[in-house]
């Protein structure tokens, strides 16, 4: 069986990834406030049980929307090796 190479690192696979940490970050501090009852990493935010959820649901949000897009370049390189 002919063994698949290993994705490329591209351009949009490096900003997609930035996107998904940028998202783990936002479900970390709204999270922080589930936990302590205010904001702990960054004082103040999220100030309430509103922008915690807000904070946290659109991190994961933006993790999932980076994760897709990633897998959609990786199976792209996939099909431009087999095709070639």
């Amino acid at each position: 069986m002919p063994h698949s190479p290993r994705p490329r690192l591209i351009g949009r696979i490096a900003l997609y990834i930035l996107a998904g940490i940028f998202g783990l970050s936002c479900i970390v501090i709204g999270s922080s406030w589930f936990a302590t009852g205010k904001g702990t990493i960054i004082t103040g935010v999220p100030g309430s049980l509103v922008e915690a959820v807000a904070c946290t649901a659109g991190g994961v949000a933006v993790m999932l929307w980076a994760k897709a897009r990633i897998l959609r370049e990786w199976c792209k390189q996939g099909t431009e090796t087999q095709e070639q």
